[in-house]
């Protein structure tokens, strides 16, 4: 019983050792043991702990995040723009706008020319076209960017804890049989 006992003690405190020395990340939220970082603080921390590995990946990560949110901001913008056109296009097929050049030239000449709302429908949909662009765009931008800031905890624990002592189990072999240690 004796043996269990200190059998099961060794594993807790093995268990415990091994959390310690590792950086996880949950809901944009990173914790090194019991300190907890946030996203902002992270670049300062990392340039701390010496990775320039996780430092590297964490700021691209950064940077694609920052450029699909401002993709979203600009399709958004774009989108009310469009929006605007299009209202303007139909207000003026309520009230129509007199266009100067359309209404000087003879009806025998064979020239096509615009007129205020048919220019106000293409615009709108020009710039909704690129409103669409810009959204799907920031989809998988913003998807990789935080994906890349999230995989940093992950090169971090494989490239720059590697010269922390790491408690790990094995078998030895003694004149009295075998044995399990735990090395640390």
């Amino acid at each position: 019983m004796k043996k269990l006992l200190s059998f099961a003690i060794a594993i807790l405190l093995s268990v415990n050792l091994m959390a310690d020395n590792e950086l996880r990340c949950m809901n944009n939220r990173y914790y090194y043991g019991s300190e907890s970082i946030s996203q902002s603080e992270m670049l300062d921390w990392y340039a701390q702990h010496n990775c320039q590995a996780a430092y590297d990946q964490f700021a691209k990560g950064q940077k694609m995040m920052k450029t699909g949110w401002a993709l979203l901001g600009v399709g958004v913008a774009l989108d009310i723009a469009a929006t605007g056109c299009a209202i303007r296009g139909l207000t003026t097929m309520v009230c129509p706008v007199r266009d100067s050049e359309t209404s000087q030239k003879p009806a025998s000449e064979e020239t096509y020319t615009l007129n205020t709302q048919q220019k106000l429908f293409i615009s709108a949909g020009v710039i909704g076209t690129a409103a669409f662009a810009c959204e799907v765009a920031c989809i998988p931008t913003l998807v990789i960017g935080y994906h890349k800031m999230h995989d940093s905890a992950n090169v971090y624990n494989t490239m720059c804890t590697t010269a922390k002592a790491k408690p790990y189990w094995s078998v030895q072999t003694s004149p009295n049989g075998l044995g399990l240690a735990l090395n640390f």
